[in-house]
């Protein structure tokens, strides 16, 4: 597989939640074009977002972002069992 252009992270928001989906969308695209290394980046990055938002005591957003950060970590395992049904 040819290596991905990875460009640098998202501008960070006055938004947390905003920035979440940029690193969302990032890791579902890295996992799926077989880059676990970024995947794990942006999931942990996700998982920074949730611990702030927690913080600031924001629960529905949090909420919001730790789905992300399962949707982004969901991947790579089902990828990783789809290609060894093949």
């Amino acid at each position: 597989m040819p290596p991905t252009l990875r460009l640098g992270g998202p501008s960070e928001s006055e938004f947390p939640f905003t920035t979440a989906i940029t690193y969302f969308a990032r890791a579902s695209g890295a996992s799926r074009s077989g880059d676990v290394v970024a995947d794990d980046e942006d999931v942990r990055q996700l998982s920074r977002i949730v611990d702030e938002l927690k913080a600031a005591k924001d629960d529905y957003w949090a909420i919001e972002v730790e789905v992300e950060r399962l949707g982004g970590a969901a991947w790579p395992p089902l990828l990783a069992a789809s290609a060894t049904r093949r």
